[in-house]
């Protein structure tokens, strides 16, 4: 393993000196497409539990994921990369841990965000003396990787608590290297790519029906603008004087990004969240990623998908709520333009566009 490979984890931890006692962990290492992915704690059973921190989306994926965590259970770990993590006891973020794990030498397990995002973060799976979950920790040092964790903990400090599907924010922790929130942990599996419904039950709960906006109002339109400029389509740039109920906007509302317990939605990664957002964007967000990420979906595919949903008894009484009847494709073309200028993701990039300048889209947008 190259000293490379390691470097942002290292950060988050200050180096132990001579003079300080040091704490080893003892640990095992997955990777994906070759990098280091997820790191899991030495023991088999806490290794298994360390999984929940991945949701997988593909088919193989999941049986992947099965497979292996049904193996830990039964106390295999020897086919899985060794690696320590060296720590001094007496660092600040060391403690955080402990304290919110409510033991004096937690142990966790450690998810390394997507290396090509700028910004990267760490999301720590904590357990308690007795080796239960016990909180997810979001970490993140470096200027770009504090910003997004202090916009996540602005937004969950400021939510209404009476929203549903937002988690409680427990405590924060920042130095000068690490900036870091504490979540409870939530069990359960990722939302099904399919289950349009649900999510658009949970959608129409967030709108505020009191509060009619003009688009133009909003952070993410100004956004758009300035990044886009006068490559935004004139049909879109115009849609700014329109006006809708305001909604809850989490910005990232994919199926990896939901934990479902008992049917029970709850929301994870809101470093895009705003309290006051754009209706519909979250909804097709929950469409277009999984079918550009995982299903590798041609354009015309995808809108016949968006009509489909556009046509549900659901989503016509959430378009009824939100006052956007009518609009809903003109505001379709503008969400694709804010992935495209705004967000600029690093994966699918390439489908967005082409949905976005298919032949498919134009015709409803027209």
């Amino acid at each position: 393993m190259s000293q490379g490979e390691f470097q942002l984890w290292e950060k988050l931890f200050s180096p132990p000196a001579a003079a300080e006692s040091c704490r080893t962990f003892p640990m095992r290492l997955l990777r994906r497409g070759g990098h280091p992915f997820l790191l899991v704690p030495n023991s088999s059973r806490l290794a298994a539990k360390g999984l929940d921190l991945y949701a997988p989306q593909t088919t193989l994926a999941r049986c992947v994921t099965g497979t292996l965590r049904f193996l830990l259970r039964l106390g295999w770990v020897g086919g899985l990369e060794k690696t320590e993590l060296h720590i001094s006891e007496e660092d600040s973020f060391v403690a955080y841990l402990n304290q919110e794990a409510r033991t004096t030498q937690a142990q966790f397990a450690l998810l390394l965000g997507n290396p090509n995002v700028r910004g990267q973060r760490c999301i720590f799976l904590l357990f308690d003396a007795h080796g239960d979950a016990a909180a997810v920790i979001k970490a993140g040092v470096g200027t770009e990787a504090q910003a997004l964790v202090a916009h996540e903990e602005a937004f969950l400090k400021n939510a209404p608590i009476e929203i549903p599907g937002v988690p409680h924010l427990r405590s924060v922790f920042g130095s000068e290297r690490v900036r870091a929130l504490a979540l409870d942990f939530f069990g359960g599996a990722a939302a099904s790519k399919n289950d349009s419904g649900s999510a658009g039950k949970l959608l129409s709960a967030w709108i505020d029906p009191n509060r009619v906006v003009a688009l133009a109002e909003l952070p993410v339109w100004n956004r758009l603008l300035i990044s886009a400029g006068e490559q935004l389509p004139k049909r879109v740039r115009e849609l700014g004087a329109a006006k809708f109920c305001s909604t809850l906007f989490h910005g990232d509302f994919a199926p990896w990004n939901v934990r479902v317990n008992h049917g029970s939605w709850t929301l994870v990664d809101w470093e895009r969240g705003e309290l006051a957002g754009p209706p519909l964007w979250d909804l097709v967000h929950f469409v277009i990623q999984p079918a550009i990420l995982v299903n590798k979906a041609r354009p015309q595919s995808i809108v016949h998908r968006l009509s489909e949903l556009f046509r549900t008894p659901v989503f016509v009484q959430y378009a009824a709520r939100a006052k956007v009847q009518g609009l809903e494709w003109l505001l379709v073309q503008a969400y694709l333009e804010y992935c495209v200028y705004v967000i600029r993701q690093t994966e699918g990039l390439n489908g967005i566009r082409a949905l976005a300048q298919s032949q498919a889209l134009a015709e409803m947008t027209h």
